[in-house]
């Protein structure tokens, strides 16, 4: 049975998107960090080891209430664009939606220039968020 644009069953993807969000986020940050200080030596001390994986559980329990309201309005808002207009159906194009509202909010809120470690991964994770949130027909 073909799911329409109501059908609920699309949450599974939305479901896959909030789990992922906030150790994606924080990974990407990290990352992004530790980007911006290339060519400089990046020291590594023991302690990381231990601070890591709990700021990714720290994330991967918050993560989920800021997550959660904004992808499910995406994934459904996709869902519903999908239906009326195939053209929007891909895969790709919920990646390229989750990186625009992405976008939008880090040039809304003046961080893309004065935070661009956050800019990058709040945009990053939003478009992988769409990505996550797609479910096929």
């Amino acid at each position: 049975v073909p799911m329409t644009h109501a059908d609920p069953a699309h949450l599974r993807g939305a479901g896959r998107a909030i789990l992922t969000a906030g150790p994606l986020f924080m990974t990407l940050y990290l990352a992004a960090d530790l980007y911006r200080r290339i060519p400089d030596a990046i020291t590594v001390d023991l302690g990381i080891l231990i601070i890591l994986p709990l700021i990714l559980l720290f994330a991967l329990i918050f993560g989920p209430l800021v997550a959660a309201i904004p992808i499910i309005i995406g994934t459904t808002s996709m869902r519903v664009l999908a239906y009326h207009c195939p053209l929007f159906a891909p895969r790709a194009f919920w990646l390229l939606a989750g990186a625009a509202i992405g976008f939008c909010v880090a040039y809304g809120c003046d961080l893309l220039g004065e935070v661009p470690d956050l800019s990058f991964a709040l945009i990053a994770t939003s478009g992988l968020s769409g990505w996550l949130a797609y479910t096929p027909e």
